[in-house]
């Protein structure tokens, strides 16, 4: 009977909210799911070397890796959440900074964090495994993909930017057709051609380049369209 009572007859599904939420969430699934994919036919990749200190090493520098990537994406979740926040209140002119700022930081954080990873990349791996073999090959890792994960870190900002202006599907096309297309032409053809540990992971680098300008083409498309509504 107080203010806090539940009254279950009025609870119900807010179709229009639902809907946006579904808008932006299934295309960051769908992503999610398709970069999974893509992972397993690199991970084939570095399996047909057909060598298990060079899984070993790749797991652990992979586990490393997440340290830097979490400690990254903590930046590109709060430009979503201040983006969409700034919006809903029409405090658009707020948008840029907060693009800016997002991006400094997730770069510093990212650039910082895994420098340190590389250049104390054998004590960090030696915690994982004795084998000086494995740790030498995860150190290939530590060099081609976790040390430029800022690159990584520069797409995410674009296309966490564009979810809290509300566009979602668009990035994730960009995103998969950049990221997968990428990777998995390298792939096939360079890696085929020059089949070494240190071609494979430098696809990493070289697709998120790649998807990085074309998504700030289209960030920049997309803010331009949003400031014209201020």
């Amino acid at each position: 009977k107080g203010p806090h009572h539940l009254d279950f007859k009025k609870l119900s599904i807010d179709v229009p909210m639902a809907l946006d939420i579904v808008k932006i969430g299934v295309p960051a699934g769908i992503q999610g799911m398709v970069f999974a994919l893509s992972n397993v036919v690199i991970q084939s990749s570095i399996n047909s070397f057909n060598s298990s200190v060079i899984v070993a090493g790749n797991s652990a520098a992979n586990n490393i890796e997440n340290f830097v990537y979490i400690g990254m994406s903590a930046f590109t979740q709060a430009c979503i959440t201040f983006t969409s926040q700034n919006i809903g209140a029409h405090k658009l002119q707020r948008v840029g900074t907060i693009f800016k700022q997002s991006m400094i930081l997730t770069i510093l954080s990212a650039a910082s964090i895994g420098f340190l990873a590389w250049f104390f990349g054998e004590f960090f791996l030696g915690l994982y495994t004795p084998d000086a073999a494995v740790v030498e090959a995860g150190m290939v890792r530590l060099l081609w993909v976790t040390m430029p994960l800022w690159l990584n870190g520069v797409l995410d900002v674009f296309v966490a930017s564009m979810r809290g202006f509300g566009y979602s599907t668009g990035p994730t096309i960009l995103t998969i057709v950049g990221i997968c297309g990428v990777r998995l032409t390298w792939i096939w053809t360079v890696f085929q051609l020059h089949r070494s540990l240190d071609v494979i992971y430098m696809c990493f680098p070289l697709s998120w380049i790649i998807t990085s300008i074309v998504l700030g083409l289209y960030w920049f498309k997309c803010y331009r369209k949003l400031m014209k509504t201020a």
